[in-house]
């Protein structure tokens, strides 16, 4: 993948950067990888996790700091629907044990990966 910088009329923010974060979730593929690992019984889980991953990069700690994130522009740009915190909340309860185990596996695949 090659970092390409270019200037834009657009306003600017300091979580612009979320993007290159957002294009390695796509170079990995992750969307089809996480389609059996998600919870089935959430609707569009994969845009609420990938959601949840750009807002702990751009350094929201808690699912509170999602609202936070969710007034910056770039950031709701990117995500493109950014939900509550009660939203993601029940979309983490909904994770069980296989979930979990799965999820850990494709992390320390993908962990491997980018290592190489």
């Amino acid at each position: 993948m090659a970092v390409v910088v270019e200037s834009s009329p657009n306003t600017f923010s300091a979580l612009g950067g979320v993007h290159l974060f957002d294009q390695i979730l796509v170079a990995l593929g992750l969307r089809r990888k996480l389609r059996e690992i998600l919870p089935k019984k959430t609707a569009r889980s994969f845009d609420k996790f990938r959601a949840m991953v750009l807002g702990f990069v751009a350094g929201g700690e808690c699912l509170d700091d999602m609202d936070k994130l969710a007034a910056d522009q770039a950031f709701d740009v990117i995500c493109k629907d950014v939900h509550s915190p009660i939203t993601y909340g029940r979309f983490l309860r909904d994770f069980d044990l296989p979930n979990c185990r799965a999820l850990n596996a494709l992390l320390i695949e993908t962990s491997m990966r980018l290592r190489k």
